[in-house]
């Protein structure tokens, strides 16, 4: 009966085998591993691999001065003029490179207890009654038999639990106003880094892409810094913020800064965000609570809804209720007038409106005294909770749940605004006649606030 030589798959022992076992299963008398049996024209293919990968690497360090210099000075093995011959011999090359010389006394065992052919490569043979065992008597003690092995199993590298357990960062959704959205997450989030770099690159003041002038910021959570006094958080930002550049990659801006100084753990673990060059002075409202069970938690508000949008699709995924009544709310947003101001605008109204938690603007219309150049520095504000007015440095507030009357007078093309509450008058400005009729539409569901159009004395 013919036979060949191949090698232990694990220990590299030399193994006849009859050529008639080929795709059976076998066990190395040597270290017990289980393997199937290859056939010759296998055999070939891969010891012509092996030594075309042998033949690459010798040529790739016979390149490397580096190596030259290791091996002239250790000694270079000499090579064979030869070519190796052996019992497994396949067309003049050896079945396996690394086979031990046909003099040494146990180079070479002999395996002579098989299993059954497998009918496909997928089956897993089992074992049978008339399958040779360790124990067999028949077998010399000095070789112990090969017994059927079933199959190993394909390690897998993906998760496979249908409701996982582990702890994924998770944005909740406190607020949506014209402030902008406020989000809080678990402060143990901070730990992952993928979460710290999950902020789409966008200014998160105006929702500017990359193709603009953007820098990185870290979010600082100013009430968890170890340094006492006022610093403000800009100060801390601008020691590590980074221009957005064609290559820019947030997780080696994050590796760069390591840890934030003077905070405490993990709030120095930097979670990045990103500004244009409108908003060099300013930074994100980052603030750091601690709940009734004393678990700690982080909140930021983002100004710009759609940036907020899209961070929440990015951690949280877009299957759940939260993404759809997030994005719904910002488009509402958009379309009460706030989004159509200018920019420039918006910030000089919030300097003098400051809006409430959860207040939602309504209108805004400017005073009739005041250039469009000056939008945003006097005028009417109407939010559903407040109607607001400013002029010359004099400010007032109107809740819409008081008993109120608004006096419009027209005189020409004014408008002139007269409040009176509590049996006292108050001046609230003058705006053009065109805008009248838009703050009465504001006003409509304010039921406890009258609203009295006559003309100037």
């Amino acid at each position: 009966m013919s036979t060949m030589t191949l090698d232990c798959p694990n220990c590299g022992r030399g193994l006849l085998v009859p050529e008639a076992a080929v795709g059976r299963k076998a066990r190395c008398t040597s270290c017990n591993t289980r393997f199937v049996i290859p056939s010759r024209e296998e055999l070939l293919e891969q010891t012509i691999t092996q030594m075309a990968l042998e033949e690459l690497d010798h040529r790739y360090h016979e390149e490397d001065p580096l190596y030259e210099e290791v091996q002239s000075s250790a000694g270079r093995p000499a090579r064979p003029e030869h070519p190796v011959s052996s019992t497994g011999t396949i067309l003049g090359m050896p079945a396996i490179t690394n086979e031990p010389a046909p003099n040494e006394a146990s180079g070479v065992l002999s395996v002579d207890h098989l299993s059954e052919p497998e009918a496909a490569p997928a089956a897993v043979a089992e074992e049978g009654a008339d399958s040779p065992s360790d124990d067999d008597d028949s077998s010399p003690s000095e070789e112990p038999s090969a017994q059927p092995d079933p199959a190993p199993e394909a390690a897998s590298t993906y998760p496979t639990e249908l409701r996982p357990t582990e702890l994924r960062p998770y944005l909740v959704i406190n607020e949506v106003s014209m402030r902008g959205v406020a989000l809080s997450f678990a402060t143990e989030f901070l730990q992952h880094e993928v979460f710290r770099t999950s902020m789409p690159i966008r200014c998160a003041f105006t929702g500017k892409g990359p193709e603009t002038h953007l820098v990185s910021r870290p979010m600082i959570f100013l009430n968890r810094s170890t340094e006492e006094g006022s610093a403000q958080a800009r100060g801390y930002e601008m020691r590590y913020e980074q221009t957005v550049g064609p290559k820019h990659s947030p997780r080696e801006h994050v590796r760069g800064i390591g840890r934030l100084a003077a905070f405490y753990e993990p709030y120095d673990r930097p979670l990045l965000y990103y500004a244009c060059d409108g908003h060099a002075g300013e930074a994100l409202k980052c603030r750091a609570h601690t709940d009734a069970m004393g678990r700690d938690h982080c909140e930021v508000l983002i100004p710009f809804g759609d940036v907020a949008v899209e961070w929440v699709s990015r951690v949280n995924g877009r299957c759940g209720p939260e993404y759809a009544l997030l994005k719904t709310a910002v488009a509402h947003l958009k379309n009460d007038g706030w989004t159509s101001l200018s920019e420039k605008t918006q910030r000089r109204l919030e300097t003098w409106c400051k809006f409430e938690r959860g207040e939602r603007f309504k209108l805004y219309l400017n005073d009739a005294d005041l250039t469009v150049s000056d939008m945003g520095l006097g005028g009417v504000v109407v939010t559903d909770r407040r109607l607001l007015y400013h002029k010359f440095r004099r400010s007032r507030s109107l809740s819409l749940n008081q008993d109120a009357i608004l006096h419009l007078r027209t005189d020409g093309k004014y408008v002139r605004i007269t409040l009176e509450s509590g049996g006292r008058l108050a001046r609230a400005g003058k705006i053009h006649r065109g805008d009248m009729d838009k703050l009465i539409q504001a006003l409509e569901d304010a039921p406890r606030l009258k609203v009295m159009v006559g003309k100037a004395d």
